[in-house]
């Protein structure tokens, strides 16, 4: 994902600067959200979870930042 950040899923709407990689697990899959500043030349880690309420509880931090 370092060497590549443009890899992952570019969301939409309220995510739209969210960037989102999936990767196998022990026990499953999991999601890594990030934020790509190309300005600062950064990347931004948001979360890492499974599935489950992952994109729920992303949108209500991103609404809760204004």
């Amino acid at each position: 994902m370092l060497q590549d950040p443009y890899k992952g899923e570019r969301k939409r709407g309220l995510l739209k600067n969210i960037w989102v990689e999936k990767f196998p697990a022990q026990n499953g899959q999991y999601l890594l959200a990030y934020e790509i500043v190309e300005k600062d030349q950064v990347v931004i880690f948001y979360d890492v979870g499974q599935h489950e309420g992952f994109y729920r509880e992303l949108e209500r931090y991103r609404k809760s930042l204004g």
